[in-house]
């Protein structure tokens, strides 16, 4: 699981590894005005446009 910042703010939990969004960060195929999908971390699914991600990171959390 991963943390997405984009404009604003704000941060969004979407279910993927860090490893694949920096691929597809890193990727020139993937223009800025288009979209990436993702599944969030409650099982809802949306896009966003790859330009408004600001960074993404990967935190570890302590199981409970």
């Amino acid at each position: 699981m991963i943390d997405i910042a984009t404009h604003g703010g704000i941060i969004h939990e979407v279910d993927l590894q860090y490893e694949v969004m920096k691929a597809i960060m890193a990727d020139s195929f993937i223009k800025d005005h288009q979209f990436i999908d993702f599944k969030f971390i409650d099982g809802s699914h949306g896009s966003v446009k790859k330009g408004c991600i600001e960074f993404f990171y990967e935190s570890e959390t302590e199981e409970v």
